[in-house]
């Protein structure tokens, strides 16, 4: 009778070492997804940086066309003026001085 407890004690110890161990490999487990959700949260962020950087990359190309713009502008306009003012300015005031009366009719 006596082997009979010990027997069935150490069956229950038994039991109870499988179930820690099953513990043990559920809190691995937990780990594991822990570390995969930390893992996609590090690529969201990536992801997150990467659309803020082209972002800029589009703000700087749309400031790039203004300027580009602008300085197209500003030739055509000081052509334009070249052609109905002439080429040079007045001396004292620095402004376009009238060469020809006509208006060119070539614009």
């Amino acid at each position: 009778m006596f082997r009979i407890i010990i027997v069935c004690f150490r069956i229950i110890i038994v039991y109870f070492r499988i179930i820690i161990v099953c513990f043990r490999i559920i809190v691995v487990c937990f780990r594991i997804i822990i570390v995969c959700f930390m893992i996609i949260i590090v690529c969201f962020r990536i992801i997150v940086v990467c659309f803020r950087i082209i972002f800029v990359c589009f703000r700087i190309i749309i400031v790039c066309f203004r300027i580009i713009t602008s300085i197209i502008e500003r030739m055509f306009d000081s052509r334009v003026l070249r052609k109905i003012f002439g080429p040079k300015r007045e001396e004292i005031t620095g402004e376009w001085r009238r060469l020809h009366e006509e208006e060119p009719h070539d614009l």
